[in-house]
């Protein structure tokens, strides 16, 4: 069996502290680059690999097969698959023909998974991203330049490349000319649900949804109303009364608690919007439950 040829630049031995980035960033610790030279075809395929970390492979040359979880992938020059920790994987080539991949494998920051989650609705990275093969082209030049040189901070410029890759992966995902906002933040309406269920009712501004979203507000409400047909103002508002109903057919809780407690104004303005869009006061609703 002919052996791979790889050549490998490992910066795990770098001091370098991370910074925690403000805002949207994976702040990335790359650990290796891998370069694969081509491994000719009938090679026995390998075991596979799990590992805390993520890893991007990307297949440059030849035809294979990319196995991720359950998942079986056939692979040609510029197809890229993004490994999420602890996923199964390996590669390996297809049929008759050879086959090379690169690897780059790196570490992101904690809160990974929510950023992922704000640009996606999923909380890990889609395996698959058929559309970033340029922005890899400039990632990999990027990464050659700056490990040659070792020029001062170049471990932070290469997180700071690495980091914008990976949200032009994410932005790369279903993204098709002027409407590619509206794609990358797909079910705005559930990653909007998702973050109204892990704050306190009636405390989230649309500016605070729209920035979960990573969407401008204007744009943002365009997109939302597109989607769910109403306002992000009205769509929370009737989740607040939903809960309302909830509480008034559960509990015993008055009529002023429960206003309170969804973040109403006062008792009064609570009755008035309960009996607007219920169509009963919230004291005829729960004498009817």
């Amino acid at each position: 069996m002919a052996r791979k040829r790889q050549s490998v630049f490992d910066v795990r031995a770098s001091d370098a502290r991370r910074t925690g980035a403000r805002g949207a960033s994976f702040a990335p610790d790359l650990y290796w680059w891998i370069v694969s030279g081509s491994r000719e075809a009938r090679e026995a395929k390998p075991p596979f690999d799990e590992h805390p970390f993520h890893e991007i492979i990307c297949a440059v040359e030849g035809e294979g097969v990319v196995e991720i979880g359950r998942t079986r992938h056939d692979a040609g020059p510029g197809n890229v698959f993004i490994v999420n920790p602890g996923e199964k994987h390996r590669d390996y080539p297809r049929g008759d023909a050879s086959f090379g991949v690169q690897y780059l494998a790196f570490a992101c920051a904690k809160r990974w998974r929510a950023t992922v989650s704000r640009a996606t609705g999923r909380d890990v990275f889609p395996t698959r991203i058929d559309g970033a093969r340029a922005a890899l082209v400039e990632l990999f030049d990027a990464l050659q330049h700056e490990l040659a040189a070792s020029s001062a901070f170049y471990e932070r410029v290469i997180s700071a490349h690495l980091d914008a890759f990976l949200f032009k992966a994410l932005r790369s995902l279903g993204a098709d000319g002027a409407d590619g906002a509206a794609k990358v933040a797909p079910r705005v309406a559930e990653l909007v649900g998702r973050l109204l269920e892990r704050m306190p009712p009636g405390r989230v501004s649309v500016d605070e949804m729209a920035e979960h979203c990573f969407l401008s507000r204007s744009y943002f409400t365009k997109v939302f109303k597109k989607e769910t047909g109403e306002s992000p103002a009205r769509f929370v508002l009737r989740r607040r009364v939903a809960e309302a109903e909830k509480l008034l057919a559960r509990t015993d809780d008055t009529v002023g608690a429960i206003a309170h407690r969804l973040g109403f104004e006062d008792e009064f303005y609570f009755s008035k919007v309960f009996k607007r869009l219920v169509g009963v006061s919230p004291s005829r609703f729960r004498n009817t439950k």
